[in-house]
């Protein structure tokens, strides 16, 4: 047995200390109407060490006061008498970030715990309260990837809030990045390069998932040559420098590489998209593979190749799937998880079975490679296919497993 401080001393003590158990080591979420995606992503994520150990790295922070109650509540509160229902469903409080932590790390734990108690799934209502979604909320399907933005923005801005009050300015050592930016956090650099004069342009940015093609790409190796590919510039290019003014057309190239890569990569699979012949979105049903070993040192900008820093070669330890078309269906979750052997895990909901490898990455390719009579809750129709993909650094995850 162990306990809530020892957890948050060792975040993967209770995990591993879970996996040894009998039968079904790990519990389910249970759907507060349409939270499929919701708890497609939180498993993707609650197994994967490197995330445990970010939720629980943050900081405690004062959560703010409750909103006073509305007047008819006082008004009755002061006649004794129990307020009356409203007609329909209150909005939703605004987002706390640091409730949203507090209830990521009591999430963790439940789902920890639970196998020991004989509770086979948990339940997710602390946490969407903190999010500021309402009943309404729950009932709506939404973006799994966009849920994830969501989430990860709370977490972070739950660090940050942190770090407030502290001296800044030149001379003052900038405050350490939070966990969940060392944890997901990558670089790209963007350039413009003039062919005709010597002139280049560098930007850099910022990203904790990368959002990749899937349309006219046939694996994941595909989409990202396409992601960092050069390409010329079709029109007149302004540099803004009086040395060398404007560039014609077909002289000047534009790029992307890799300057970082984070311990996590969440790469989100562009299924969907808008149909100019139909005039509407629809999803990208076609196969598109990805592998379990993912090597990106091709992808890294000339600087960043060597420097001494860990390889960017990659394990797979999540597939996050959605069945159906676009503004319906259902999404589910395949996850590796730490301790359990190498093997892998079917999440969907509360229902959670062991299955083998191919059934959570090759059958998750979408087109010719799903499983026959599969489709929505097994009624037909499009099967699952991967939307978003979690890879975890080796050197981590070998960290994690040692």
């Amino acid at each position: 047995r162990i306990s809530a401080s020892e957890a948050m001393a060792d975040p993967m003590a209770l995990l591993l200390t879970v996996a040894s158990a009998a039968s079904a080591p790990y519990a389910g979420l249970r759907n507060q109407g349409n939270t499929c995606y919701m708890n497609s992503l939180l498993q993707s994520l609650c197994h994967i060490p490197e995330f445990a150990r970010a939720v629980y790295e943050l900081p405690p922070v004062p959560l703010p006061p409750p909103p006073p109650p509305p007047p008819e509540a006082t008004d009755a509160a002061d006649r004794g008498e129990a307020a009356a229902a409203p007609c329909s469903s209150p909005a939703a409080a605004p987002a706390s970030p640091p409730a949203v932590a507090l209830e990521m790390k009591r999430l963790l734990y439940r789902l920890g715990r639970a196998p020991a108690l004989g509770m086979d799934a948990v339940g997710t209502e602390r946490l969407t309260t903190s999010l500021g979604m309402g009943p309404r909320d729950v009932l709506e399907q939404q973006d799994a990837q966009e849920f994830w933005h969501t989430l990860h923005a709370a977490l972070v801005a739950s660090g940050e809030l942190a770090t407030e009050g502290q001296p800044r300015g030149r001379g003052v050592p900038a405050p350490p990045p939070t966990p969940f930016a060392r944890v997901f956090e990558g670089r790209t650099q963007s350039y413009v390069r003039c062919t005709k004069v010597p002139f280049t342009s560098e930007r850099e940015g910022r990203f904790c998932d990368l959002q990749l093609q899937v349309a006219g790409c046939a694996s994941l190796h595909a989409s990202l040559r396409q992601y960092v590919a050069e390409e010329t510039l079709q029109g007149e290019y302004n540099t803004r420098d009086e040395r060398f003014g404007r560039q014609p057309a077909g002289t000047v190239r534009r790029g992307c590489a890799f300057r970082s890569l984070p311990a996590v990569l969440v790469l989100h699979l562009k299924r969907f998209e808008y149909d100019a012949a139909t005039g509407a979105m629809q999803k990208l049903q076609g196969s598109f593979s990805f592998p379990t070993t993912l090597r990106l040192r091709r992808y890294m900008a000339k600087g960043a190749r060597g420097g001494g820093g860990p390889p960017p070669v990659y394990e797979l330890r999540a597939v996050l799937s959605h069945a159906g078309g676009f503004g319906s269906g259902h999404y589910i979750s395949f996850v590796r998880p730490l301790g359990g052997g190498g093997g892998w895990y079917r999440f969907d909901d509360t229902r959670v079975e062991r299955v083998a490898e191919s059934a959570a990455v090759r059958e998750q390719y979408g087109g010719d490679h799903a499983p026959r009579g599969g489709g929505l809750f097994g009624l037909g129709g499009p099967s699952p296919s991967a939307y978003m993909l979690t890879y975890v650094r080796r050197s981590e995850a070998r960290a994690a497993e040692a």
